[in-house]
């Protein structure tokens, strides 16, 4: 399968390896504060230095500067729109911390009644205000509200549904929920107000694939599988894009993020034990070209951007290993390019896919 996945694409050869520093940290997830132009990672229990804790680095040196250790294994990690607070959640443990990063310390540990945290989202014009789907393990149980760490009246019952990622709104008014643990991949939207939320009552199936988070970029909700979807309007949603993720990634696993400096959809991900970062078109979806990361990797699971040349990943190099942080500083002369065949882009675009060979203005990123 792999040999014919390779004839797909042509791997245009580098000239001058660009930097990449793999430094041994244990680490399942990154993000980047633009404000303190810091980047925070969580950590497993795993890791031999930073077991459990959540690490304030240096984003282009990758220097460790700042610590905090945790109860339990990290497993969702979120920061305000404010940029001023971070929420940190467990693996399939209950409760939430938050952190306050001006200073890095732990300003409040908001209980979560015994109920691991499936999924949740920070409110976007309110710092203190969450939305978290609880439930046992990945499986969710419900969706309430947490406005300065006391749940809120009006709460949703999911315990006979799978609906475990959301999104909100930009204007905090409604939320989009998608069933991210089977087959059934359908979607819902949610009302919310000051006490809570409810459910519009509106499902739709197979709107997105992927075993994955979701992610809203100008409401527009996309994720790992390189689906772009139009949900919050009274219409039933629609599929808008689909960019060709699964083309040029291996295991179906990448770090992904809407970049507004590169205009463009970001994807980390691996093709025959090779890392790549990924760039598709902000509204044309089409692929437009990719960084080579070097040395070997497996998997890539999360992916933060620092600038236009910088982003910092989380790797694994082998199966059994520990994962690792990969930061990488590009130039443009690193670019590599993926091409579909001439033949296979002419049938994609008869049959309105957008994606396949972008011309070569759209390459300047």
């Amino acid at each position: 399968m792999k040999k014919i996945l390779f004839l797909c694409f042509l791997f245009t050869a580098l000239v001058v390896p660009a930097q990449t520093v793999k430094l041994n940290i244990n680490a399942c997830r990154v993000l980047y504060n633009p404000f303190y132009h810091k980047a925070y990672v969580a950590v497993e229990s795993l890791d031999p230095v930073y077991p459990q804790m959540i690490l304030q680095i240096d984003p282009i040196s990758g220097a460790v500067e700042k610590q905090i250790s945790l109860p339990n294994n990290p497993q969702i990690i979120r920061q305000s729109a404010d940029q001023q607070y971070l929420y940190v959640s467990y693996q399939w443990k209950p409760d939430i911390m938050k952190i306050n990063l001006q200073d890095f310390t732990i300003v409040a540990t908001i209980g979560t009644e015994g109920m691991d945290v499936v999924d949740m989202a920070v409110m976007p014009a309110n710092a203190n205000t969450l939305i978290v789907i609880r439930g046992h393990g990945e499986y969710p149980d419900d969706m309430v509200m947490y406005k300065n760490g006391i749940k809120q009246a009006r709460k949703l019952n999911l315990t006979y549904s799978s609906f475990s990622a959301l999104c909100i709104k930009n204007d905090g008014s409604k939320l989009y929920m998608h069933n991210r643990i089977s087959t059934g991949y359908e979607g819902q939207l949610v009302n919310i107000y000051d006490d809570g939320v409810e459910a519009v009552g509106k499902i739709w199936d197979y709107m997105i694939t992927g075993f994955s988070f979701i992610k809203n970029n100008n409401n527009l909700i996309y994720n790992e599988s390189g689906k772009v979807l139009e949900v919050f309007n009274d219409s039933i949603p629609k599929i808008i894009g689909r960019m060709p993720t699964g083309r040029i990634s291996d295991y179906g696993r990448a770090g992904y993020e809407y970049s507004p400096i590169h205009q463009c959809y970001v994807f980390g991900h691996t093709y025959d034990y090779k890392g790549y970062i990924s760039f598709f078109h902000g509204k044309h979806y089409n692929y437009q070209g990719s960084y080579l990361l070097s040395g070997q990797l497996e998997i890539i699971y999360d992916m933060a951007i620092v600038d236009q040349n910088h982003f910092i990943l989380v790797g694994l190099k082998y199966s059994g290993e520990n994962k690792c942080l990969l930061l990488y500083a590009a130039e443009s002369k690193n670019k590599v390019f993926l091409q579909s065949r001439p033949a296979e882009a002419e049938q994609n675009s008869k049959q309105g896919h957008r994606w396949g060979v972008s011309s070569g203005k759209d390459r300047g990123l």
